[in-house]
């Protein structure tokens, strides 16, 4: 039996104050020294967390913390894991409980596990992540995990662990991660063999930052499935990988993918989806996708079937380089795989480089690219042979890229030589639909699709800015003792203007009268429905009933509310000037105020819009735009 150091030591210790229902508890979080051994931390279906550390490689003895108490199921919601850069042996172990989060640091971790530096060198998986639930990595400083053969640098096998491993550096403490799998284990992901499996996929994993160096072991990807050892099972799925942000480099062992499939994996790779990343490249193995599948060799002579499917690989708002192995392809399916819906999408702000290894094109390799106008062929593995020499149906489909708006896709050879570059043509809009009418004060909303990847933009109908009044009705008949009233309405909002109808005058018999000079002009009544005129708004903006006379010069509005206020454009009051008014008066049920419209014209700007405001029995106030004219009210 090996011991370890018996004494953990503390780095930093941080006590916080939890407050429960029933009592005070301390719920710390504590830095880890991994020198002291192997570290296990669990998310629990309590809601908690908790860490173990052990000194002995059988798990027999624990560590202690700086207050001589055993690390064994310590509650620490937020546990920091460090070696102090310095190479250890020792692993970490983390699970979450189905609807739970773990969460843990690395800072400045260095795992090496292996007993030698050959490919063969055994030992154990540096990390391992378990469980239905959640794990969060934080990254600060420079972190290395490297595994011995079969294991995964970062090991996130589909039959242990369903739940999402997001990777992050939130902190901003340029954190990094090299991840490093043995021979048939992936940098990120699968491992060659597992307690009850001899290949293994992989699913949910999420980058959202950081720089992160991910190097799978041979037939194992980068980020991704791992090899399938002959007698392994060999459907096992790689889905759901998204990668949000950080700067990557990513290299897939022999016959594997980048990031997506390792070798001999019959199973479906779909989801991976990559966004605003830098400076980031991704290389595939020999006969095998950059991003997307690994090479299928079949294990069963005489048998033609092919490998899974690949399909759902997305790249928006990305920059980065896909290089294909030895007659492999940059993006797309490996050897002998399916080509699936939804096959290749690359839209929006992206700059993608798709580098040539190898072109063999004599039926004995895959396809690697043809590039035909705006349309292109991107990594169609076909062409290829069985074992039994049986000629795998290739299956070709073209992509096109009408929507890279506005970045580009840059193919080139082996050699870095540019064959082609394509640039975003625009959006393929179509004639839209009005998802909001304009009213006649209100903005609409005009809806566009984008017919090839149905990204939506929406333009502004600008209001009317003006009522569209329907015929005068008269509503009370004037007589010889009383005033008459009529109405209109907006047949677009409903807003009601009246206007009083003055009293009939009775016939008096009177004798012949002298001539007299011609009686003035009066103001003819606003029969014309599209002649401006001002409005009045409640408080919350909605159209007020008023009624407006004119008598003279003197233009009057009358509200038979308590509070309201007066509005209309410069060219309104241009528009009544003309018409003979030459004063505004404005008449609430506890105010009357006026103003004089050559006053007003002569300091504001065509185009202003004033607003004489009323408010119960406060004095009024006539302000245009933002500035206040009040001064100007009698």
């Amino acid at each position: 039996m090996r011991y370890k150091p018996l004494a953990l030591r503390v780095l930093s210790t941080a006590a916080m104050l939890s407050i429960v229902a029933s009592c005070a508890a301390p719920a710390f979080a504590a830095t880890y020294d991994l020198y002291n051994g192997d570290v296990s931390v669990s998310a629990e279906s309590d809601g908690k967390q908790y860490v173990s550390q052990w000194t002995d490689d059988e798990h027999t003895h624990y560590a202690q913390n700086d207050k001589g108490k055993d690390i064994n199921h310590l509650e620490d919601n937020n546990v920091t894991l460090t070696s102090k850069g310095e190479e250890t042996k020792n692993t970490i172990t983390v699970s979450a409980e189905k609807d739970q989060e773990a969460k843990v640091t690395l800072d400045n971790v260095n795992i090496d596990t292996r007993d030698g530096d050959t490919p063969y060198a055994e030992g154990n998986a540096a990390m391992v992540v378990k469980g239905a639930g959640d794990v969060t990595l934080e990254l600060d400083g420079s972190n290395v995990l490297t595994s011995g053969v079969y294991n995964a640098g970062l090991q996130k096998n589909d039959s242990d662990s369903t739940g999402t491993l997001t990777i992050q550096d939130r902190n901003d403490k340029a954190g990094s991660l090299t991840a490093t799998g043995g021979m048939g284990g992936a940098g990120i992901g699968g491992s060659a063999v597992s307690s009850d499996h001899y290949n293994n996929g992989t699913e949910n994993i999420t980058i959202t930052g950081g720089k992160i160096t991910a190097t799978g072991g041979q037939g194992a990807a980068g980020i991704g499935g791992s090899y399938t050892l002959p007698y392994g099972d060999p459907k096992k799925d790689v889905k759901n990988i998204t990668i949000t942000g950080g700067e990557l480099t990513v290299t897939g062992g022999t016959d594997a993918a980048g990031i997506g499939g390792g070798y001999n994996s019959e199973g479906d790779v779909t989801g991976i989806h990559i966004s605003g990343t830098k400076n980031t490249t991704i290389t595939g193995g020999k006969i095998a996708a950059a991003i997307g599948g690994g090479s299928f060799t079949d294990v069963h002579a005489g048998n033609s079937y092919l490998a899974g499917t690949v399909s759902d690989i997305k790249i928006s708002d990305a920059d980065l380089t896909a290089i294909a192995g030895p007659s492999g392809v940059a993006i797309g399916t490996g050897h002998g795989h399916y080509v699936g819906d939804d096959f290749v999408s690359i839209t929006g702000n992206s700059h993608v480089t798709v580098q040539k290894n190898e072109s063999i094109r004599d039926g004995s390799s895959g396809i690697i690219t043809y590039v035909y106008g705006d349309s292109a062929w991107i990594g169609i593995g076909g062409g290829c042979k069985l074992q039994s020499n049986t000629p795998i149906q290739s299956e070709e489909k073209v992509i096109d890229f009408p929507c890279l708006v506005p970045g580009s896709l840059t193919y080139k050879d082996k050699d870095g030589t540019v064959d082609h570059v394509f640039t975003g043509k625009g959006h393929p809009w179509d004639d839209g639909v009005v998802t909001t009418p304009a009213s006649c004060f209100t903005d609409g909303v005009m809806t566009y699709t984008c017919t090839k990847c149905g990204v939506v933009k929406t333009e502004v109908i600008p209001a009317k800015g003006a009522h569209t009044w329907g015929e005068w009705e008269t509503v009370k008949e004037a007589t010889t003792t009383e005033t008459g009233l009529r109405q209109r309405v907006c047949s677009v909002c409903g807003a009601v203007e009246q206007e009083e109808i003055p009293m009939l005058t009775p016939a008096v018999p009177t004798a012949p009268a002298a001539p007299t000079a011609p009686a003035a002009p009066t103001v003819p009544a606003a029969e014309n429905t599209s002649a401006p005129e001002l409005r009045v708004l409640a408080p919350d903006s909605i159209p007020q009933t008023f009624t407006v006379k004119q008598s003279g010069t003197v233009r009057t509005y009358e509200s038979p509310y308590n509070s309201g206020t007066l509005t209309g454009t410069m060219e309104t009051l241009e528009y009544l000037q003309e018409q003979g008014a030459q004063t505004i008066v404005f008449t609430t049920n506890q105010r009357t105020s006026s103003f004089q419209i050559s006053e007003l014209l002569a300091l504001v700007n065509e185009g202003d819009v004033f607003y004489l405001n009323h408010m119960d029995a406060n004095e009024p106030t006539l302000l245009v735009v933002a500035n206040d004219h009040s001064e100007l009210l009698g």
